[in-house]
């Protein structure tokens, strides 16, 4: 499967942003924050994108939580089931930016973030990933927002969008 595949599979355009998160779909992931931060952005930023790789004991709240959102914003949001290592390598490089939005307790490390910097996609993480003072120089490769915060993770999320689209 190619970069370009994913994207007509997910109807991703050329010109769309798109934040990815992947893991497992668990509290202390908190990828329901995520979709919070998101659903906000999305409301007036048309060409925001977000797909979530991963499953776990949230995934039905999570496709609730999208079913209830507006169709615009719903058919912006792509849930998908665990990927092998190949077809991750391709997720992470059609991703803008990787989103790793943990609460922890316990979140010791947060692997996810170094496969993405590797694949030469930024990060935007919470102040609880384990990883993120050491791998993150906020605005060059990434942003930290704070943990359970909402509107910290819309500003980042705001700021990676205008740094990569100049808007």
């Amino acid at each position: 499967t190619s970069i370009s595949q994913f994207k007509n599979d997910f109807k991703i355009h050329d010109g769309d942003f798109v934040f990815l998160f992947a893991g497992k779909f668990i509290e202390k992931k908190n990828p329901l924050l995520l979709i919070d931060a998101f659903s906000e952005l999305a409301k007036y930023q048309q060409h925001v994108r977000l797909l979530l790789v991963g499953n776990g004991v949230l995934e039905p709240i999570i496709r609730k939580k999208i079913a209830e959102l507006s169709e615009d914003i719903a058919n912006r949001i792509s849930v998908l089931p665990f990927q092998d290592q190949p077809s991750m390598k391709i997720i992470y490089r059609l991703a803008n930016y990787f989103v790793l939005s943990s609460k922890g307790p316990a979140e010791t490390w947060g692997l996810s973030v170094n496969e993405a910097l590797t694949s030469g996609t930024p990060v935007i993480a919470s102040d609880k990933c384990g990883c993120s003072v050491d791998l993150i120089k906020e605005g060059e490769n990434g942003f930290l927002f704070q943990s359970g915060n909402p509107e910290s993770l819309i500003d980042k999320m705001n700021k990676s969008f205008a740094i990569v689209t100049g808007k």
